[in-house]
């Protein structure tokens, strides 16, 4: 079993456009210097040349990944530092605001090893560690369960007991 839970968002598209803007602006300005050495097309150039360095920046630090599943291990694939947890080292998933997993933003796994923050990805927290939480069959408290659905009026479940004189 391989189940892929969540990938990380895609890389904005915005980025390759202010790339292409960049060198476009700088081959003008490169072009406009073969003519004559003007300062104000040095200086345009430069400064393309900073706009390009920082395009190419953004879209190689992007860190594309997805958080994997398998029968024995829980894997984050990623370029650089990839993380591998084995399924019975897992002691606790949560959030980053405890008690609260539909209120965080990144997702905690306590493990044998210590603690680990995920990455973010294109799936909400709050069904990540839902999700996680019931792979590993544990809570967000150390040797806790998952949280339980809570009781149904209808079928009685979890009624406060009563006091009898």
């Amino acid at each position: 079993m391989r189940d892929v839970v969540a990938r990380t968002p895609r890389q904005p598209r915005l980025a390759w456009g202010l790339l292409v803007t960049w060198t476009c602006l700088f081959t003008l300005f490169t072009v406009r210097l073969l003519g004559a050495v003007e300062w104000p097309a040095i200086i345009l150039a430069v400064t393309a040349a900073l706009g390009m360095a920082a395009a190419i920046a953004r879209i190689v630090a992007f860190r594309s990944g997805q958080l994997v599943l398998t029968e024995e291990e829980l894997r984050v694939e990623r370029r650089r530092r990839p993380l591998t947890i084995a399924r019975t080292d897992v002691r606790a998933v949560r959030g980053n605001v405890p008690n609260r997993p539909s209120w965080s933003d990144r997702v905690i796994v306590e493990h044998a090893g210590g603690k680990s923050t995920l990455p973010a990805y294109d799936l909400a927290p709050g069904l990540v560690i839902a999700r996680l939480q019931q792979w590993a069959g544990v809570g967000e408290l150390r040797g806790s369960a998952p949280a339980a659905s809570p009781p149904s009026a209808a079928t009685g479940e979890g009624a406060a007991p009563t006091v009898s004189p």
